[in-house]
């Protein structure tokens, strides 16, 4: 899978994400402090799946119509980046089978999919 990464995403998630055969771009190496609409533009662009922390993304798929690949938004609460690594891992299998059309928000004990329709609202 074609993944962008937004800079928020912690380290041992891209690692992760490499290791387990995904093409990942990450705005921490490729496109630091890029605006949010440049990194959708990116992903759109590159048919990449969109992963972030930033809540800004929902705003601009669903309110401003930006059009997106697919959305995963981590919004996992705890501080370890051990333990968001863990509760992606675990969630993994679903989130890959479902993303591409979806915004998807992962929280620790549930994942909520939703739809995106082609012209983002």
């Amino acid at each position: 899978m074609r993944i962008l990464a937004d800079e928020n995403v912690d380290a041992a998630i891209v690692q992760w994400l490499r290791l387990a055969g995904h093409d990942v771009f990450w705005a921490s190496e490729m496109a630091v402090s890029a605006p949010d609409p440049e990194l959708i533009s990116i992903a759109r662009r590159e048919s990449r799946i969109l992963i972030t922390g930033d809540l800004d993304f929902g705003e601009l798929v669903y309110r401003h119509g930006r059009v997106a690949t697919g959305v995963v938004l981590l919004r996992y609460r705890t501080a370890s980046q051990h333990d968001r690594l863990r509760l992606l891992q675990a969630q993994w299998p679903l989130i890959e089978a479902r993303v591409p059309g979806h915004f998807i928000v992962c929280r620790n004990n549930r994942v909520r999919i939703r739809p995106i329709s082609p012209a983002g609202s």
